[in-house]
């Protein structure tokens, strides 16, 4: 009787903690994606109000400042980001907290929190961004959330574990991973000591279809394959090896440090107005902060986590491309080819006649193996210019001609 009591009060306890996580990480996506914070752009006042706010939250969660008022100033050269002709820099921040187990080694977990603010920012995919709040939400107030969420798992867990952590929110991510590169070269930290980084963008709509989670960089250590499937009990884990990526892993990778990149997919709200925070699956985000939970103790426990140097392919969430499609890629497909999720109204592809679902064989008669083949076709054309495109759809090859 007193077992069936035990497990009863345990599985209360775990769905308590289940729904505080819910409700915190709910909340901290509604601050930051607020249209207070104006889309979070490096640099403006509403990237401001948003490290005092995760600054307030790391203070509440009881993590310990690793520079002074937890944060970390750089410069956005002007030339990077025009927000202000006026002036020769901007002013953007990391925000820092640390958790001291007194061990050799540390977890770095970190995740951008930076956007596109009003749409002026040359990455909008909107056709007309001028003065729209770009909030955001998945991008990526949901990983700021998460990694608060495992900021005070981590802190109040009652355990000591096997290393050190160091949570890190970082800013002008969107215009070159500055923040991560910044503070890899200037944070004063023995990188060394890093045993591996963990970082979390667009983890916000994972499909309840799916459940499709894909993590970049499985590559970078010779342990992450092992760990991932090993804790792995309900998400189709969609792997890349590559350890450079378009978001803040790269800056650890090239600084020989096991890092991934988690991600819950594309979407056609992707640096848009319309990524808001009613569109959060957050339920997904409490699965896969569940499955981090167990995935980051068994690193910390993991004696080797030796660094690999990986293939590197070309891919680019933020490449500038003088041109696009208007298309949304399949992250999933195995290829050949690049699958095509969504095609967005009025963009060329749409205008051509492509379809959802559709799949890309042939670019300007090049083979398109993935999308990194696609990007770099892509990023040789110049708006103007004429392409055609063989799409495979259903059995059929279609051939179609796009003006760029």
């Amino acid at each position: 009787m007193k077992s069936v009591l035990f497990l009863c009060f345990f599985f209360q306890l775990v769905n308590s903690f289940g729904q505080q996580s819910y409700e915190a990480m709910e909340q901290h996506v509604f601050q930051l994606s607020s249209p207070e914070m104006g889309g979070r752009r490096a640099g403006t006042e509403g990237e401001k109000l948003a490290a005092d706010y995760i600054k307030s939250q790391f203070q509440s969660i009881g993590l310990t400042p690793l520079t002074p008022r937890y944060y970390q100033s750089f410069s956005i050269p002007s030339a990077q980001d025009s927000l202000d002709t006026q002036k020769n820099s901007l002013t953007a921040k990391n925000v820092i907290g640390f958790i001291d187990n007194d061990k050799e080694e540390t977890i770095v977990i970190g995740a951008h929190y930076d956007h596109l603010g009003r749409g002026f920012h040359t990455s909008s995919r909107e056709a007309d961004p001028t003065d729209k709040i770009h909030y955001g939400a998945d991008d990526n107030a949901s990983g700021v959330a998460l990694m608060l969420n495992l900021a005070d798992y981590f802190e109040n867990n009652e355990v000591v574990e096997l290393t050190n952590f160091v949570f890190i929110a970082f800013s002008a991510e969107e215009i070159g991973l500055i923040g991560s590169k910044f503070w890899c070269e200037n944070s004063g930290f023995d990188l060394k000591s890093i045993k591996a980084m963990i970082n979390l963008d667009m983890v916000g709509r994972l499909d309840p279809s799916t459940k499709e989670l894909f993590v970049f960089g499985t590559g970078t250590s010779n342990h992450w394959n092992d760990v991932l499937d090993q804790h792995n009990t309900r998400f189709e884990l969609v792997k890349d090896s590559s350890g450079i990526g378009p978001s803040d892993h790269a800056s650890f990778y090239l600084e020989n440090i096991p890092a991934v990149h988690f991600f819950t997919g594309q979407h056609e709200d992707y640096h848009t107005s319309t990524d808001t925070q009613e569109k959060i699956n957050y339920e997904g985000m409490l699965e896969i902060h569940q499955y981090l939970t167990l995935v980051i103790d068994d690193i910390a426990q993991e004696g080797d986590m030796k660094f690999l140097p990986t293939t590197n392919k070309m891919q680019s969430k933020r490449t500038k491309l003088k041109v696009t499609l208007g298309v949304m890629p399949s992250y999933g497909y195995p290829g050949p080819g690049l699958k095509v999720d969504a095609v967005i109204d009025g963009k060329p592809a749409a205008l051509s006649g492509m379809q959802d679902g559709d799949i890309i064989l042939t670019m300007n008669g090049q083979d398109i193996a993935d999308i990194y083949t696609y990007m770099e076709v892509l990023g040789k054309l110049s708006p103007g210019e004429q392409m055609e495109v063989i799409v495979k759809r259903n059995d059929t090859k279609v051939l179609l001609n796009i003006n760029l």
